[in-house]
């Protein structure tokens, strides 16, 4: 988990929706996700005076799924693998949540060393192209390695009879004043939905999976703060 801004950023608008603007923010996921059933969303961990974000698949209570997922991902029991800002669940649905404020937050590169933890990593994105009729590359490993590892995650719940979603949640004007309601000096804000559609249509460009089935996997939601 990175810094939380003071008045800014994705962690910050994040939380600010889900303490001060719940019923709105549970609106815009039934609405995104054609669902009339009441949002439920999991508590994080704590971990001393801080929390611990949601990792890998510590939400599903049957123990089966979490093992496996370590067969398939590198976890380092449970101390490694993939980070979520929430996980929420409306009927039966999974929602697997990612924010983003600013552009830069879509790039990320594989940071793993150990030869065995890449093999594993390389491994499931080549099954998940496979699958997805998808030809991997670099940007994969190198500028959305994040998006991608969600993907793969998405769809090892799907195979498991689990029906999940990743949602990204796309602040606008959300990286552009702090809680005094001073201007940043450097503003990173995305200032409308059809800027962010670009930054996202670049990215999955990149990724090779614009107009592919694996796209159906995501639920993009847009959110003015």
């Amino acid at each position: 988990m990175s810094n939380i801004g003071n008045g800014y950023g994705s962690e910050y608008q994040l939380l600010r929706l889900l303490g001060r603007h719940r019923n709105e923010f549970d609106e815009k996921i039934k609405e995104c996700l054609a669902c009339s059933e009441q949002v439920f969303w999991m508590d994080f961990n704590r971990s001393g005076l801080l929390d611990r974000e949601i990792m890998n698949m510590d939400f599903i209570p049957n123990q089966e799924v979490p093992d496996e997922w370590r067969s398939l991902w590198p976890t380092n029991d449970g101390r490694n693998g993939i980070n979520w800002d929430a996980i929420g669940k409306v009927g039966d649905k999974i929602l697997l949540v990612e924010a983003k404020a600013h552009a830069k937050e879509l790039e990320q590169k594989m940071a793993a060393s150990n030869p065995h933890s890449i093999q594993m990593i390389r491994d499931a994105f080549s099954s998940l192209c496979i699958k997805y009729n998808v030809t991997l590359n670099d940007n994969w490993y190198k500028i959305h390695y994040q998006l991608a590892n969600h993907l793969v995650a998405v769809n090892f719940l799907r195979e498991k009879g689990i029906d999940a979603y990743l949602v990204n949640i796309y602040f606008i004007n959300g990286f552009q004043i702090n809680a005094h309601g001073k201007e940043l000096k450097q503003s990173k804000s995305i200032t409308s939905r059809e800027e962010w559609e670009l930054v996202i249509r670049r990215a999955h460009d990149n990724l090779g999976i614009t107009g592919t089935k694996i796209e159906d996997l995501i639920r993009n939601i847009f959110i003015d703060c």
